[in-house]
C-alpha cells in the first residue's frame, strides 16, 4: 500500500474525489488521513499541513499508522529558476533506478518560511543553486529514511519566479503555528484591503488546473504496475 502525503486540503481535493470507498480519520496531531481504493488497490492520503513543526509530526504519525510500502510527498512549489514554468511537474528526490518515475529531476530547497517576490526567489536560487522551493520535504524525507520506507518527492510549479504572489493575504489563510487553515482571517483581511482581492483572484485562477494536473499524473503513476515501486 502506498501513502501519499500532501500539505493542504486544497492540493489533495482532486485526488480525494477519485478515491473509491473513502473513509476519513482525524488524529490528535491534526493529521487527517483518508483511506480508499484507487485502480483496485488500497491508497492512503495524509494531509499533513504546510511547513514545520506540524508537517513532520503528522507525516511521522501517518507513516507509523499506515506502514506503507512507499511514501510519496507531493504538492505545490515555487520556482526559483527563471526557466521553470507554471504547471511543470518534477521529481524532487534523487532519481533511483529502483524507483523509476516519468518526471524530470529538479533540485528542491526546503525553507521554514514562505518565499515570495522575484528578488527573494532569485537570491535564494543564487545562494543554493536549487530550482524550486517548498516547506516540507527536507523535514519529511528523513522520517521515511529512518523507517526504511522508499520515499519520492513530486512537486508542481504553482508560481514562477516573477509571479505576483499575494503573500499578505495568503499568510492570513493559514496559521502555521497551529497548523490550521484560517479562511475567516483572510476574509477579514480582504475586507480591510479590498485592493488585494483582484490580486488574489489572479493568483488563484490557474491553481485549479494545476492541482488537477498533479492529481492526474500522481494517480496514473500510482496505478502503474509494481515494477515502479
Amino acid at each position: 500500500m502506498k501513502l501519499l502525503l500532501i500539505p493542504s486540503d486544497y492540493e489533495a481535493a482532486p485526488i480525494l474525489k477519485k478515491l473509491k470507498r473513502r473513509r476519513r480519520r482525524r488524529y490528535p496531531s491534526g493529521l487527517v488521513m483518508h483511506e480508499g481504493v484507487w485502480a483496485g488497490k488500497p491508497l492512503r492520503v495524509g494531509v499533513i499541513g504546510m511547513g514545520m513543526p506540524h508537517c513532520a509530526k503528522r507525516a511521522a504519525e501517518a507513516m507509523d499508522s499506515a506502514r506503507p510500502e512507499q511514501v510519496i510527498l507531493a504538492g505545490f512549489c515555487g520556482a526559483l529558476s527563471e526557466t521553470f514554468e507554471e504547471g511543470e511537474i518534477f521529481l524532487t528526490t534523487t532519481p533511483d533506478d529502483d524507483l523509476p518515475t516519468p518526471w524530470m529531476h529538479a533540485a528542491l530547497h526546503t525553507t521554514q518560511n514562505v518565499v515570495s517576490g522575484s528578488e527573494a526567489k532569485m537570491q535564494l536560487h543564487k545562494d543554493t543553486g536549487d530550482d524550486c522551493v517548498d516547506m516540507e520535504q527536507s523535514f519529511v524525507e528523513p522520517l521515511a529514511e529512518e523507517r526504511g520506507i522508499p520515499f519520492l518527492g513530486v512537486r508542481i510549479v504553482s508560481d514562477t519566479v516573477d509571479a505576483d504572489v499575494p503573500s499578505e493575504a495568503l499568510a492570513r489563510a493559514y496559521d502555521q503555528k497551529n497548523g490550521k487553515t484560517t479562511p475567516l482571517r483572510m476574509a477579514f483581511y480582504l475586507m480591510g484591503h479590498p485592493a488585494q482581492i483582484a490580486r488574489l483572484v489572479r493568483f488563484l485562477k490557474p491553481l485549479d488546473a494545476i492541482r488537477n494536473k498533479l492529481a492526474e499524473e500522481l494517480l496514473e503513476f500510482i496505478e502503474t504496475p509494481q515494477e515502479n515501486a
